[in-house]
């Protein structure tokens, strides 16, 4: 008797957990793989490819062409975790970056167990590949950010508590720029009101002034284009290609050694105050680099503005300071010292010129940072009445009076710059 036997098997339930596993792996930017150790022989699911963004036909199935897959900087790292894994028998994870077919880089984390035979020897590997791409560049971002916000209120910091010129601050900056964007080389260049340019240099410890060339800082022909690029620019500029830029500015193929260029204006609303530029980064400047630097130059121009008027402001004073120096009158600077409830008790001297020494007979070391009564216990309480209505008050007050302690009659004009504080002028009248 002949026959056949047949028998069916549903597999459709079998069918649709294969299909919800590709949904699943499809949702979750993960994909998977399994490696039989034995004949090195790799099987990926869909969604690895996708991930790596290659065709399957084009994809060796083995370990070794799914290495090449993993950023060069992170190969070393997870070849040991997996040989590791595999030796020790204990599954690993790692998060790593591979570079895509299309030169894409991704952030993928990796876990892998693996099986073994009675006799301990590794059979099959199986392990999952997610994409977090997304979430890691993001985290990326926000460190990044958190960073320049940690570094631009540390220059705010330097400004404030520092006593730094504008020659130290704009080195600081730019050490902090460069090392944050990747950068070799740069300076900032600072207008002045003659008309000149106040150049920092990075990597040189050292400024100079210029006119219109900068044939007193790099190579006179590297310099030259520097300035031609500079001096006609008041927006971004940003060059990756050195060919373009050599033809667009007509620049031989010797005058010239960086591999980019980027120039970002420093600007108080309107006004050009000056330029950042940086040169010489390992990639391409990009849109980000742009965000940065011009966040570094808003906040270099408050301080450049803050110490430019700093530096005026100690000129005003040595200029002052001369004069009342050199004037016959005598001079001096007081604060005026209150009690609870507010009346002038004392002042305390603050400084002095040459001419109060010689009209008081009081010399400036014994007196600067003491009380008047400490000075001169005896000393009558108009004194100290009038000048505390100036100071409180802000109305100045010229008078004669007779001082009983020195027996030198004076006419005294009495000032309050700011409240608290007062300045006299005075003369003897004999």
């Amino acid at each position: 008797m002949e026959g056949i036997v047949m028998s069916f098997i549903d597999i459709t339930h079998y069918h649709n957990s294969q299909l919800e596993l590709k949904e699943a792996q499809q949702i979750a930017n993960m994909g998977s793989w399994v490696l039989d150790n034995a004949s090195n022989v790799l099987s990926c699911s869909e969604e690895i490819y996708k991930i790596f963004q290659v065709e399957q036909s084009d994809f060796n199935l083995n370990f070794e062409s799914f290495i090449e897959f993993i950023h060069i900087e992170d190969r070393n790292k997870v070849s040991e975790s997996l040989y590791a894994s595999i030796k020790n028998k204990i599954p690993f994870e790692i998060e790593h970056r591979i570079v895509t077919k299309e030169n894409e880089v991704k952030y993928v984390r990796e876990k892998c167990r693996t099986d073994y035979d009675t006799y301990g020897n590794p059979l099959t590997s199986f392990g999952i590949l997610v994409d977090i791409s997304d979430k890691k560049k993001e985290q990326i971002r926000i460190e990044r950010s958190n960073k320049i916000d940690k570094t631009i209120s540390e220059l705010s910091e330097i400004a404030i508590s520092h006593n730094v010129d504008l020659e130290n601050y704009s080195e600081i900056t730019l050490k902090k720029l460069m090392k944050l964007i990747s950068c070799k080389n740069g300076y900032i260049a600072i207008n002045n009101e003659d008309k000149t340019e106040r150049i920092v240099l990075a990597n040189a410890g050292r400024s100079c002034i210029i006119s219109n060339n900068c044939n007193n800082i790099y190579d006179k022909s590297e310099a030259s284009c520097f300035c031609n690029v500079r001096f006609n620019l008041k927006k971004i500029f940003i060059s990756n290609d050195i060919n373009e830029f050599r033809k667009e500015y007509k620049i031989e193929d010797n005058d010239i050694n960086w591999n980019n260029y980027m120039s970002v204006p420093i600007y108080s609303d309107v006004e050009l105050l000056g330029q950042i530029v940086l040169f010489d980064k390992s990639t391409d400047f990009n849109e980000d680099d742009i965000s940065i630097v011009k966040r570094f130059a808003a906040k270099f121009a408050m301080v450049l503005l803050r110490i430019q008027a700093k530096e005026k402001l100690n000129l005003n004073i040595n200029l002052y300071r001369s004069i009342f120096q050199n004037i016959s009158n005598g001079f001096a600077f007081h604060e005026i010292i209150l009690d609870k409830k507010g009346n002038p008790i004392d002042y305390k001297f603050i400084d002095i010129n040459e001419s109060f020494e010689k009209l008081t007979g009081l010399q400036k070391e014994n007196v600067i940072g003491e009380t008047i009564k400490h000075i001169i216990p005896e000393i009558e309480n108009e004194w100290i009445e009038k000048y505390g209505h100036v100071a409180l008050t802000g109305e100045q007050l010229i008078f004669e009076h007779f001082s009983q302690p020195l027996k030198k009659r004076y006419k005294v004009n009495a000032y309050s710059p700011e409240k608290g504080l007062f300045a006299t002028i005075f003369e003897e009248i004999k």
